[in-house]
């Protein structure tokens, strides 16, 4: 059960990875990770626009492609001087 529980949180912080990335890249904003409820992660896109059905379709795309990205890597950058992270990714 402990391992499950493991899994799972393991399994959530790659995918709130994936969706920090993809909103980063497509909207050039951030995302706040609220709480979860039950299964699932409520969380806020801080967008200056509203998103529309076409902008969920291009995140679902992006997502789905950077999962799918074959030996894909995401790490991490902090320009010096500042206090916030931006991750990017690189297929080979």
């Amino acid at each position: 059960m402990l391992l499950d529980r493991y899994k799972h949180k393991l399994y959530q912080s790659g995918l709130k990875m994936v969706l920090y990335v993809s909103v980063r890249e497509l909207f050039k904003c951030d995302v706040l990770f609220l709480h979860s409820l039950d299964k699932g992660l409520y969380c806020q896109i801080l967008s200056d626009t509203r998103l529309n059905s076409e902008d969920i379709s291009r995140l679902k795309d992006k997502m789905t492609e950077i999962i799918n990205a074959n030996g894909a890597y995401i790490g991490i950058f902090v320009p010096e001087g500042q206090h916030f992270i931006e991750f990017k990714y690189q297929t080979p």
